[in-house]
């Protein structure tokens, strides 16, 4: 729940879980805060600030592309313990 949110210039990611589930968030990183500048190096900077959510288990697929701010990696019930395993596919986005 202390995760913050990503967004990309040069990626896109592909997401989703092998095995369990969790809950991913979706925003505009033009409507969030921004809490830490974009890094090149990483292709990343954070945000916070509200957005919609969603359940993503296997056979799920979610692609964000640049300018689209995730949260992945939440609990979908408080106390889960359960294993998720994920896949995410980084792919280039020519500017």
């Amino acid at each position: 729940s202390k995760s913050l949110w990503e967004a990309h210039r040069n990626y896109a990611d592909i997401q989703t879980e092998i095995t369990g589930e969790e809950k991913i968030g979706k925003a505009a990183a033009s409507k969030l805060k921004e809490v830490h500048p974009y890094n090149p190096a990483g292709d990343a900077a954070n945000y916070e600030g509200p957005g919609k959510y969603y359940v993503s288990g296997p056979g799920t697929f979610f692609i964000f592309f640049p300018g689209q701010a995730h949260r992945p990696g939440l609990k979908v019930n408080a106390g889960d313990t359960t294993q998720v395993r994920k896949l995410v596919i980084k792919m280039r986005i020519p500017q």
